[in-house]
């Protein structure tokens, strides 16, 4: 019985005064309002401000005039029925409250992918994802990249890839940002723009096993860029995000230590 009367008590918010006058009434049944009162030992106004809660709750019924008022719960039916609008209540709002979670959800990705992710697609793809990054606020660009040749394909020919890179360098150097740059085993015909240069803050290294490039990636300060191209386009891919950021530079770093210089 007590677990149901604090599951009720629950169910209709009731306050410790509310409580204790409808416990009060379940076990006495009809009081005046006077004694009621006095045997709870209750404050007047705070006593009649909760008469008059209970009573909006249709937990009880008032009668009479106000120096001979008397008390008692309302009649179990007439709670059951309130019980049960009340049930139906918490449980619109239990599917209001759960809507606006899932709405919240696809707000906050929605919101994450306008704020924190930038796509770029078409001829100057390649240069404008990479400026991107350089706007990341880092002081180190790590670079994974493939060979010579795949760098050409995805920049549209070698003399846009060497456009390009003049283009980076010197926004890379106004920046005073310095380069690492990340070959594996199956890289050839590696040019002068990828071999290290201390004049130009470019340190290069090739790793001894085949990394299975599929994409150019490279990360600076808080940003990571995803970039390829096949036959249907090209596409970089600029997420702004430390925690991806700092991830990505963790593995890459291992691997640059077991490297050797280029």
């Amino acid at each position: 019985m007590e677990l149901n009367l604090h599951s009720l008590t629950s169910t209709f918010s009731l306050s410790t005064s509310e409580s204790e006058v409808f416990e009060y009434l379940l076990q006495y049944g009809q009081i005046a309002a006077v004694t009621l009162r006095k045997n709870l030992h209750l404050d007047r106004a705070p006593f009649y401000r909760t008469l008059s809660n209970l009573e909006s709750k249709n937990l009880v019924v008032i009668s009479g005039s106000l120096r001979k008022q008397t008390v008692e719960l309302q009649s179990l039916e007439s709670i059951e029925d309130t019980l049960a609008k009340k049930k139906v209540e918490i449980e619109s709002a239990e599917k209001a409250l759960a809507n606006l979670a899932a709405n919240m959800n696809e707000l906050r990705d929605n919101r994450y992918h306008r704020e924190n992710v930038e796509i770029y697609s078409g001829e100057d793809a390649y240069l404008q994802s990479m400026l991107a990054v350089l706007r990341g606020g880092g002081k180190l660009l790590r670079d994974i990249t493939p060979d010579s040749a795949t760098l050409y394909k995805m920049a549209g020919s070698q003399k846009a890839y060497e456009n390009i890179v003049k283009i980076i360098k010197s926004e890379r150097l106004k920046k005073k940002i310095a380069i690492q740059i990340l070959f594996d085993n199956q890289a050839k015909n590696i040019d002068q723009y990828s071999a290290t240069n201390p004049k130009t803050l470019k340190e290069s290294r090739v790793f001894g096993s085949n990394l299975k490039l599929d994409c150019y990636l490279n990360t600076c300060g808080s940003r990571s860029l995803f970039y390829t191209k096949d036959a249907t386009g090209s596409w970089g891919i600029v997420i702004t995000d430390s925690l991806i950021t700092n991830l990505l530079n963790s593995l890459f770093d291992v691997v640059w230590n077991l490297s050797k210089p280029l």
